[in-house]
Formats: structure tokens, sequence, C-alpha cells
């Protein structure tokens, strides 16, 4: 099993980046973990859907051989950090390959957001990719802290 984690756009913030490193080498004590960063388009139009358009297909090749597709989007359904570790849990148990979604300026193109299986808010706000990123990684983290009964998590 392994979690994928697909990006529109790559890590810029040089301490982004180092807090993303730190969490990555935490995950993968516990799991296989791989970042697919698709090129993000956004910088060469100011055209909403131009730019969904150019970035679809490179989410969709990437995306179409996981079983399992969740979107991080503020529009998806909240959940708690111990409702994560369940599915986390369950994508293990079943031994499927997980792939988390993170948009770019314009979010994802719709055909994108039918083929995931999951829509998954980390926030009501809106937040860069970067730190969505960021915010995933530590939450995947805090989740196998969860399973194992380490004492990481301090919530309910």
């Amino acid at each position: 099993m392994i979690f994928h984690v697909v990006v529109v756009g790559r890590l810029r913030n040089a301490d982004l980046r180092s807090a993303c490193d730190d969490y990555e080498k935490r995950i993968r004590r516990y799991a296989k973990l791989q970042i697919h960063e698709v090129t993000d388009v956004s910088g060469t139009t100011r055209d909403r859907r131009l730019t969904l358009d150019g970035e679809r297909d490179k989410l969709i090749s990437v995306l179409k051989s996981k079983p399992v597709r969740v979107l991080l989007t503020r529009t998806g359904r909240s959940i708690s950090s111990k409702e994560f570790s369940g599915l986390v849990s369950t994508w293990q148990e079943n031994a499927r390959d997980t792939a988390f979604v993170i948009g770019g300026a314009y979010g994802v193109h719709s055909a994108v957001s039918e083929m995931c299986t999951d829509l998954i808010r980390l926030s009501h706000m809106t937040l860069p990719h970067e730190m969505a990123r960021l915010l995933l990684f530590e939450q995947i983290y805090r989740g196998f802290t969860i399973l194992k009964g380490e004492p990481y998590h301090k919530g309910d």
C-alpha cells in the first residue's frame, strides 16, 4: 500500500519544504509515500477555464491507476483527526493505494473531482497548495500515531 500525494505545483518556500521533508520522514516510518507534482498552469494564463483544462489531463494521468482518490477541497466533508486515522486504517487493511489530490490556484477540473472517491476538507478557509500539503502530511503522520497509540496526538 502506498500513499500518493498528487499536487499541482511545487514547493517554493524553503521553510515549508523543510517542514514537509520532516513530516515525510516521519510518515515513511509507517508507510510508503510518493509525491507527484504536476505543472501549475496558472502562471501561463489568468483564465480559470484554461488553467483547469491544462491541469486536468496531467492529474487524471496520475490518478487513473489509483483505486482510492481523495480530493482535499474546502467543499469536502469535515472529519476529525481520529476519523481520518480510521480511514488510514481501512486503506491499510485493504492494501489500497490511496491518492490525495491538492489542486492549484483554481482548484481542480470537475472531471478530476468526479473521479475522486472522497472529498475531504482540511479547513473552511482557502489554503495555498504549499500549506495544504504540510497540513496533509501532518494529519497522515498524526493518523498513524493515533493508530499506534503513540503520545503525539493530544486531542479528543
